[in-house]
């Protein structure tokens, strides 16, 4: 599973640097596309996976004697976009849903969940035919948060009487990011009688995005969001990620 869990990373900064390369060195005598000027935006989901370093946490939970947290997370959410020639400005958010762990009496469920929004600016560096690829740098913030649950079945008696069954530990975070989309948009054809011959009105848009999310800076952890706790380990909401897109653009 460790050698699986280095392998992923290092096949989403090969294939990040490779369209990087791409965006920065674009093959312009095949581009039959010409942009400039060109208004369109469109709106998308996503649905993709994320690697997050838990390292510092997971070693905190084990020492305290829970069990560790796995570091795959899925991921799920969307955005919008506006384009002015080339350039683009976007926005978009994301849940990311881990996986959850019981102590091995079966009496604390441990959760880790959060999610993150971003402002995004990109270039369109590359189009041809409806394959548009551009890089992105984004900005904006996120958190996460550490559930600690009581699995017991107790009485409305012992509710009242020791009523804290629970505990959510959060962590917020600034966040940087830097990625590299691949969008391929299907045109959908007005019905009209005598359509314009540019007439684009718009369609299906479909693509891959990879990218990494960049965490500069501390935070502290917050008990059931009131009071800050102190000597917490590092929980950092940095890691690449890959994302499947699927949405609609109009011209």
């Amino acid at each position: 599973m460790q050698d699986i869990h280095r392998t992923i990373p290092a096949t989403l900064a090969a294939l990040t640097a490779a369209l990087f390369t791409l965006c920065v060195f674009p093959m312009s005598a095949s581009s039959q596309e010409d942009p400039d000027g060109e208004a369109r935006g469109g709106g998308f989901f996503q649905g993709g996976y994320m690697q997050l370093d838990l390292s510092e946490l997971n070693a905190a939970l084990t020492a305290a004697g829970y069990p560790a947290l796995g570091e795959d997370f899925a991921t799920l959410g969307g955005g919008g976009f506006g384009m002015k020639g080339r350039f683009l400005l976007g926005g978009e958010g994301h849940a990311l849903i881990g996986s959850d762990e019981t102590t091995a009496d079966g009496a604390t469920q441990l959760e880790l969940g959060g999610g993150y929004g971003l402002f995004r600016v990109g270039y369109l560096a590359y189009t041809l035919e409806g394959l548009d690829v551009y890089p992105m740098i984004g900005i904006g913030g996120g958190g996460m948060s550490l559930s600690l649950v009581d699995r017991s079945a107790p009485t409305f008696g012992e509710v009242l009487t020791d009523p804290r069954r629970s505990s959510k530990l959060s962590i917020a975070s600034f966040l940087l990011d830097a990625s590299v989309a691949a969008h391929y948009r299907f045109a959908i054809e007005e019905a009209t009688p005598e359509p314009a011959e540019d007439d684009e009105p718009g369609g299906v848009l479909v693509g891959v995005q990879v990218g990494y999310t960049f965490a500069p800076g501390s935070s502290s952890w917050n008990l059931d969001a009131i009071n800050t706790v102190a000597g917490g380990p590092d929980l950092a909401m940095e890691g690449f990620y890959v994302r499947i897109t699927i949405g609609g653009w109009g011209g």
